[in-house]
């Protein structure tokens, strides 16, 4: 697995190089069906065949997801790709040919590995995504199924955001001062020893326990709200307009995944979810959003 991810990883890197080279000299963008053919190239040269030993989809999906990033850059609806740095970036994905088997899981080239399942697997497999993290290999099952939706009939709530009131786990205080530590201790250490990737680990692993705390305490407030309401009007962000300690607190109390859960959360129950804009307090953006909903401009849904 770590040699499939660091063939990916340098898949990516040759192929971006070769576009900013392509672009510097003003020959314009092939694609991606040039991008496959420098990598079968890649394969027949003796310093790069090492490619040949790690299975063919998870190198050419890393060819479609970099094919995607260049073409939002162009439009500029996201930065420009950047290249992957080793050590960092360990992940790959397989579109077709994984097999499960209970607690086992067949995945092509790789073998038959036992894997802890967090939550049941059901619908058809569309793809698999294989990640190393804090020290663990990481798997996860993309699949698809039919969502019965029933309209829900229930109360109506509005929800002001803010910095100062939205609430947040009291124990991610507790494991910020410990990530602090433990970020000073390993800029002590010497970077690439035993002790520093030690270090980093311990530094990771803090980082991913206050994601999960944050990513729990949110599925639970959005589903709690989702359950219990037909209507859900939210305020809408004005980011680019806040200070920018405004914006990391934007960014510490997850905002973001917190309308996201709610988008998708609502449309799978059944309510009706609308954003409204430049209003400030619950009682008011309720008043608004009943308004929108009553004219029926409720903004799409994505399920």
């Amino acid at each position: 697995m770590a040699q499939t991810a660091g063939c990916v990883r340098l898949v990516w890197n040759k192929s971006l190089a070769a576009v900013k080279e392509s672009l510097d000299k003003k020959d314009g963008y092939k694609g991606y069906c040039k991008m496959a053919g420098q990598m079968k190239e890649w394969k027949d040269d003796e310093s790069t065949s090492f490619l040949k030993l790690v299975h063919s989809q998870p190198l050419q999906q890393t060819l479609k997801d970099l094919d995607r990033a260049l073409r939002d850059g162009f439009k500029k609806e996201k930065g420009f790709p950047k290249f992957k740095k080793k050590g960092s970036d360990k992940a790959f994905r397989y579109p077709q040919g994984v097999k499960i088997d209970g607690d086992h899981v067949y995945l092509p080239k790789v073998g038959t590995v036992k894997f802890q399942e967090s939550k049941e697997v059901k619908g058809v497999l569309k793809n698999t995504t294989v990640s190393f993290y804090c020290g663990n290999w990481y798997i996860s099952f993309q699949t698809e199924f039919e969502q019965e939706i029933s309209k829900r009939d229930g109360g109506e709530v509005g929800i002001d955001i803010g910095i100062a009131s939205f609430a947040t786990p009291r124990s991610i205080k507790k494991y910020g001062k410990n990530l602090a530590a433990a970020q000073r201790t390993l800029a002590r250490r010497k970077k690439g020893a035993n002790n520093w990737t030690k270090q980093k680990y311990i530094v990771q692993r803090i980082h991913k326990k206050i994601a999960d705390i944050r990513r729990d305490f949110l599925h639970k407030a959005s589903s709690n709200i989702c359950k219990n309401h037909a209507t859900i009007v939210i305020e809408d962000l004005k980011v680019s307009n806040m200070s920018s300690s405004a914006n990391k607190s934007i960014l510490d109390q997850g905002w973001y995944e917190f309308l996201r859960q709610l988008e998708y959360k609502s449309a799978w129950m059944g309510c009706d979810y609308a954003i409204n804009a430049d209003v400030n307090a619950s009682v008011n953006i309720l008043a608004a959003g009943r308004a929108v909903v009553a004219c029926g401009d409720i903004r799409p849904v994505a399920v």
